[in-house]
């Protein structure tokens, strides 16, 4: 530390204001990172049910899969054979979301709900484990804007899963829309 940083408070305050947009671009950054990611983990999970591919290249197709993505992108993680599979299921689990809400000027029905790429992707996994195979989509969407407003944890995220807060939440809900009537 400067002797400025320690006798100039003005100089002191800049010091620590650029710290803090430097922290903030870094925070930005990364949340942009993320949101492309997982449009490509999305798009790779397209890809996998429009080509039909488990049946067309057999049983061992995500072995193959996993070992020739990273062998043309070795600098790249996040190809395992269960990522591709966790891939498939997210595109299967909200590929219809867009159908269920209204419709934006401009966005194609293809194209996912934005507020699927504002959470990580550990918690899309817990929310895949969960609900992909009893189709409960409303539920995990749920728990995804509740993520994006609350800023949860995946433990935290694990946690009112656990304890069923959609449930508690929708039944304050209609509870709410009762005494209003």
């Amino acid at each position: 530390m400067s002797k400025l940083i320690r006798t100039d408070t003005e100089y002191s305050e800049w010091i620590q204001e650029l710290k803090e947009r430097y922290r903030t671009g870094q925070i930005k950054a990364a949340a942009k990172v993320n949101r492309e990611m997982l449009r490509f983990y999305w798009s790779v999970g397209r890809d996998i049910v429009a080509r039909d591919a488990e049946n067309v290249y057999g049983s061992s197709f995500y072995k193959h899969l996993s070992q020739d993505l990273k062998d043309a992108i070795p600098e790249s993680d996040g190809f395992s054979r269960q990522n591709l599979q966790y891939m498939k299921k997210m595109y299967l689990l909200y590929n219809k979301v867009n159908e269920n809400c209204q419709q934006v000027v401009g966005i194609s029905e293809n194209e996912p709900n934005e507020i699927l790429f504002s959470i990580p992707w550990g918690h899309h996994c817990i929310l895949i484990d969960k609900y992909f195979e009893i189709k409960d989509t409303k539920t995990a969407l749920f728990y995804i804007n509740k993520t994006v407003e609350e800023g949860w944890s995946r433990n935290v995220l694990k946690s009112f899963i656990e304890t069923n807060l959609h449930l508690f939440i929708t039944s304050i809900e209609d509870i709410e829309l009762e005494l209003k009537e």
